[in-house]
């Protein structure tokens, strides 16, 4: 799902038992349009009562605040130089292996977080 529009149009399909997961992928450059983006569809899936695994994902430096939030929320994430070519902290990343390696590490974080509070 790119847009409100369509989470709006995959509800009122009715056939969410076809999939086995649901796509959230906010194509929003600026971090807290992303974000926002990102949690409005998230929360039409969920009003919908649709429990289908989610898979998060966005573009440039504001797919790692998208990779954070799905992480804090129990969600999937994926990364690759298709969807970033840049690191968290914005420098240039070489290969989806250095990208990779930064979505473990972010893995790890919130894994951590999660289990000991810190």
């Amino acid at each position: 799902m790119l847009s409100v529009r369509d989470a709006e149009r995959f509800i009122r399909a009715g056939n969410a038992s076809r999939f086995i997961r649901v796509v959230i992928e906010p194509l929003e450059d600026d971090v807290d349009a992303a974000l926002a983006l990102g949690a409005e569809m998230e929360s039409i899936i969920a009003t919908a009562e649709i429990d289908l695994p989610q898979l998060h994902h966005g573009v440039g430096i504001a797919s790692w605040a998208i990779r954070r939030r799905a992480l804090t929320s129990g969600h999937d994430i994926r990364t690759g130089l298709e969807d970033t070519n840049v690191l968290p902290d914005g420098t240039p990343a070489g290969s989806n292996a250095e990208l990779t390696a930064a979505a473990a590490a972010a893995m790890i974080t919130s894994f951590a977080t999660e289990r000991c509070g810190q």
